[in-house]
């Protein structure tokens, strides 16, 4: 992301809103931008660090991350789209998009780690949202912006609820909580 960005200013970019690239350079900061605000959505196949993240870090933090530094990528990739017009740019960004719904999707069917069952909701979450970005209009940014709020809420309680069981019963196992064993 910063190579994209020192690439900006290279090329004689003064401000954000202004953006002016050579045709040479469009496809790299394109490349450049979606893996680096991709990271942090987290795109696919980019979202590993988030699960472990998730993981091993304490609850406030991974509020923390899934509030709002993950939203930062999502306003980064949606600002990007927006001011760049690469032909390449939308497809990219929904098939990652599509490919991380589907791995997380797979992915969530054997966790017993309720901490990362979460962490993988908020990965299939965030896909939708790049999704809605990557096909653009007015619905789908509106859409995106309400799944973004939303996100936020629910995925605090989520981690709430998380940290109050493992409180309660000193255990993180999906099974044991429900089979009682």
């Amino acid at each position: 992301m910063f190579t994209g960005f020192l690439l900006y200013f290279l090329e004689g970019l003064v401000t954000l809103t202004q953006v002016s690239l050579s045709p040479k350079a469009v496809p790299v900061a394109s490349f450049l931008f979606l893996f680096g605000f991709g990271v942090k959505l987290p795109l696919w196949p980019c979202f590993s660090w988030l699960l472990k993240a998730h993981v091993e870090a304490s609850v406030e933090f991974s509020i923390l991350l899934s509030g709002v530094i993950v939203k930062f990528g999502a306003l980064g990739i949606f600002k990007f789209i927006n001011q760049v017009s690469f032909a390449l740019n939308n497809q990219i960004l929904a098939a990652c998009s599509v490919l991380g719904i589907v791995e997380a999707s797979f992915r969530l069917l054997s966790q017993r780690d309720i901490k990362r069952v979460v962490a993988l909701t908020t990965v299939i979450e965030l896909n939708w949202v790049g999704f809605c970005v990557a096909k653009g209009g007015l619905y789908f940014d509106q859409l995106g912006a309400y799944l973004l709020v939303a996100h936020s809420f629910t995925t605090t309680s989520e981690f709430f609820l998380v940290e109050c069981l493992y409180k309660r019963y000193h255990t993180r196992d999906f099974f044991f909580h429900i089979w009682g064993s």
